[in-house]
């Protein structure tokens, strides 16, 4: 974790995927790439949302990896998911653009479920501060994904982000949350500010769990999340000059 030594009134923390970047899920798309079916890849994503043990669910995952392109060595190399990011990370028009907005005032951070290669490639290109990645791939010598090893945060995105918080001395009204799917929702309500933006999910019945003051935006507009934010940086102010 990087520590922003200069003075900010608060902090931002952004989903990445679907929120900052077009491609809506990182894991559908890897999944499928190496074989997975779409029952498959739904499967393993209602039990991410019914908070089956992470670590568990990501070596499930591997397994089942390895399982199908064991006659495929290249699809499991380095080399393939190098250029697997490359080709999935496609920035949203006007993002780099609301991240230096952003910066003027808050230290902006984003947190993902995708690994720490594509946060990090997703760093250099859009300019945020920092980011915590709930997972990393490792090979071996031979350039072969050998393990996956995973946060024991990886479900809880609240924890993580009054973890980054609490770094920086801020308080719960000091962090503005932004994301756009069921696995934000706990993230967003534990915010002074929270954001629900687009419609990248599959269970709409959990967004009653929901507090009534997130603020929904049915599309992804940069422009007015700028104002939301102007208008609430303004209250900030008030109370930390």
């Amino acid at each position: 974790m990087v520590r922003i030594t200069s003075h900010k009134l608060g902090l931002i923390v952004s989903d990445l995927e679907g929120t900052l970047t077009a491609n809506m899920s990182y894991w559908k798309n890897l999944n499928l790439e190496l074989g997975m079916t779409e029952k498959e890849d739904q499967k393993l994503y209602d039990e991410f949302l019914n908070h089956r043990d992470y670590v568990r669910w990501m070596e499930e995952i591997l397994a089942r990896w390895k399982e199908i392109n064991r006659n495929f060595p290249e699809k499991l190399n380095r080399k393939f998911f190098h250029e697997f990011n490359r080709k999935h990370l496609t920035i949203m028009e006007g993002a780099r653009e609301f991240i230096q907005y952003c910066k003027s005032h808050y230290i902006f951070y984003v947190i993902s479920g995708a690994p720490w290669e594509f946060c990090e490639l997703a760093k250099a290109e859009l300019g945020f501060d920092d980011y915590y990645s709930t997972n990393k791939l490792y090979f071996n010598k031979d350039d072969q994904l050998e393990r996956i090893e995973a946060d024991k945060y990886g479900f809880q995105k609240e924890k993580i982000m009054l973890k980054i918080a609490e770094s920086y001395s801020f308080k719960k009204s000091q962090i503005i949350a932004i994301g756009d799917s069921e696995n934000d929702f706990t993230m967003l309500n534990a915010a002074g500010l929270g954001i629900l933006v687009g419609r990248n999910r599959t269970f709409p019945s959990l967004e009653k769990t929901l507090k009534k003051e997130i603020i929904r935006l049915e599309h992804l507009d940069f422009d007015r999340l700028k104002r939301i934010i102007a208008q609430y940086t303004e209250k900030l102010q008030t109370y930390f000059p």
